[in-house]
């Protein structure tokens, strides 16, 4: 007598070939978006406000310029919260600055808070009045113009965001070094 067995197909889970996340960096993450979720949606309803106001041009405009940096404050420390939980982001620079003393530091002062290039408060704010994005008479901006202006001010929130996201993940997989 023989016996013949039927064997059932071996069973393969899916291959997820998505970037693996740690449980560090996916609450990272998750504590970067919320906080920039949250500027978003702060920003946009004070942008409504701002274009939708009534009051004198150049007061309203202080105004919103004022909103912006504090609001761009509180983003900072609810970053910092963040980062500084992460393995390098309280290293020493090689070559700090007086305000720039570790990695942290010089992050956020470079892409959020400071006056660089790259920085969310100059594309939303600007540096000085000269170079100030917001549009001096709100009540002249409208259709196509105030469009623009708000996919403009989305667009570097985003791009914020997205330094930021790569700047943590840097952190999660230390390859920041401190090059003495």
């Amino acid at each position: 007598m023989s016996r013949v067995s039927l064997m059932s197909p071996v069973r393969i889970a899916t291959i997820d070939v998505s970037a693996r996340r740690s449980n560090r960096t996916a609450l990272t993450i998750d504590q970067i978006n919320e906080a920039f979720n949250s500027f978003t949606t702060d920003f946009l309803h004070a942008e409504g406000a701002y274009f939708a106001s009534s009051a004198s041009a150049a007061q309203s405009r202080v105004l919103f310029h004022d909103f912006i940096e504090q609001r761009l404050n509180l983003l900072s420390q609810q970053l910092t919260r963040t980062f500084i939980q992460l393995p390098g982001a309280t290293a020493k620079l090689a070559n700090p600055t007086s305000e720039q003393a570790i990695v942290v530091q010089a992050f956020l002062r470079n892409r959020i808070t400071g006056n660089s290039a790259n920085s969310l408060n100059r594309a939303l704010a600007g540096t000085r009045p000269a170079n100030n994005p917001i549009p001096p008479d709100p009540s002249s901006v409208s259709g196509s113009a105030l469009t623009l202006y708000t996919y403009q001010a989305t667009s570097a929130i985003e791009t914020a965001r997205t330094a930021t996201l790569n700047a943590a993940g840097y952190l999660v997989n230390r390859t920041f070094k401190n090059h003495h």
